[in-house]
């Protein structure tokens, strides 16, 4: 008998002693302002490296919180990893890069060797003052709050590409930033970083052209100039006025909307236009403090008047308040170009005392006529009295000149129309008169406009009363 022997063979997998685990890293980033105090930085991507061979681990794009906060996981690792955590000039509102180099800039963490599976890392990073790749995410949080204010108002942009530094006088022409119409880039100066007015501005002329906000011819410009007396024309005058003006209302309007003073950012979030560094300029558009507005190719009064409508900022004769929104939206949907555009924008279905009270701003900044005598509250009685006015419009060559007389009872009831008129007074013929002192009470506007091509207004003026 043959016996047969069977070996039982049993194999043992051994499990090593490294357990697979999702590796967290949470922290805070943060960049520092021009005097070195720390903000948040907003919305800026932010990776997990591999510091062994200088590599991104495959994962999920994670971008900043508003408080700068954020938290990335690598997948399952199967050991420890030396990490380092990078952040980006890049959010979904720009990507800000060097001139010649499309990457973004970025600052990183140190090296974090030997972190384990399952574990979860705390690392914050904040940037210097004193390094380009730092400074851009000045750059970046200054566009970033303008796309935030853009999409608060319900309109959605793509990110911008940002270039910076550049050499002004090849990217731009000048000694300035920009933004190039032709592949919707900003180009920012060395010595605008800090300048969130001026960074914010160039972002206004993004969201202008997305939105068939202006035609701007481009070209030179000054802020404190009737640009009539400084371009070849009226026409392209009153449409870089409005190109111009514009972007610098929407700067300082959105910084105030979103509360950005908070931030405690030296000149972030007030009511001025201000350029440092490589420049002086310090503009307030609450008011006519320091430079005077000049009429409708004046940038300065483009900025202004829709300032003031923003702000429900009072004149001597009025005041009227209309929302971000809601400038915003009468604007687009009349595609304006120059600031007569947008008196038709604004005034659009409007009651005759709210006209007038609209007026009271443009004629504050020397587009619409500005009444002289009689004097608000002036009596009715005895003879007929010569009503007079400031034309304003724009540079003296093309001053407002075609004129409208327009009385209106006490309940804003048209009661007399002067028919056109081209000097800036006229005096009531006695039929006139005897109707006017029948009337318990009335107002009185001009409107006033220039026929030269292309022909602007008629503006409205504010209204005076005259009283028995």
């Amino acid at each position: 008998m043959i016996r047969r022997l069977v070996v039982m063979i049993l194999v043992i997998t051994v499990i090593g002693p490294f357990a697979l685990g999702q590796i967290t890293v949470t922290g805070k980033i943060m960049w520092q302002d021009r005097n070195g105090a720390p903000h948040p930085v907003r919305g800026a991507k932010v990776q997990i490296w591999n510091a062994q061979d200088n590599s991104p681990f495959q994962q999920r794009p994670s971008f900043t919180a508003e408080d700068g906060s954020y938290t990335t996981a690598i997948a399952d690792q199967a050991g420890n990893v030396s990490i380092l955590i990078k952040v980006f000039s890049e959010s979904d509102a720009a990507l800000v890069h060097p001139e010649t180099v499309t990457q973004p800039y970025e600052f990183e963490s140190s090296i974090h060797a030997s972190v384990g599976p399952g574990s979860t890392l705390n690392v914050n990073l904040t940037g210097s003052t004193d390094e380009i790749n730092d400074q851009a995410f000045s750059v970046l949080e200054a566009v970033t709050y303008g796309r935030v204010y853009v999409s608060s108002l319900g309109s959605q942009l793509a990110p911008i590409e940002v270039k910076f530094p550049v050499d002004g006088i090849r990217a731009c022409g000048g000694l300035v930033s920009c933004f190039h119409p032709t592949d919707s880039s900003l180009n920012i100066l060395l010595l605008d970083r800090w300048d969130w007015d001026v960074l914010m501005h160039e972002y206004g002329h993004y969201v202008s052209s997305k939105l068939s906000l202006d035609q701007n011819p481009g070209g030179q410009h000054y802020i404190d100039v009737n640009l009539e007396d400084q371009t070849p024309d009226k026409d392209t005058a009153i449409r870089l006025a409005w190109g111009e003006g514009w972007p610098t209302f929407f700067s300082i309007s959105s910084q105030k909307a979103l509360g950005l003073a908070s931030m405690n950012v030296s000149f972030v979030g007030d009511t001025h236009y201000t350029d440092t560094e490589d420049s002086t300029l310090d503009v307030d558009l609450a008011s006519q403090d320091g430079l005077a507005s000049k009429g409708e190719d004046n940038e300065l009064s483009v900025s202004r008047v829709l300032y003031y409508l923003f702000g429900g900022i009072p004149t001597a004769h009025g005041s009227f308040t209309m929302s971000g929104k809601a400038i915003l939206d009468a604007l687009s949907a009349k595609r304006v170009s120059t600031l007569s555009d947008s008196w038709d924008a604004l005034t659009a279905g409007r009651k005759e005392d709210q006209v007038a009270a609209i007026g009271a701003i443009f004629a504050d900044h020397l587009a619409a006529p500005s009444l002289l005598t009689p004097v608000d509250g002036g009596k009715i009685d005895g003879n007929p009295v010569s009503f007079t006015w400031q034309a304003n419009g724009g540079a003296k060559s093309y001053l407002n000149s075609k004129f409208r007389l327009l009385f209106f009872d006490e309940n804003w009831q048209p009661l007399l129309d002067s028919g056109d008129l081209t000097v800036p007074n006229y005096l009531p013929t006695k039929d006139e008169w005897d109707k006017i002192k029948n009337a318990s009470a009335l107002y009185w506007v001009v409107t006033g406009g220039n026929p030269d091509a292309p022909p602007t207004g008629p503006y409205s003026s504010f209204a005076l009363s005259l009283k028995h």
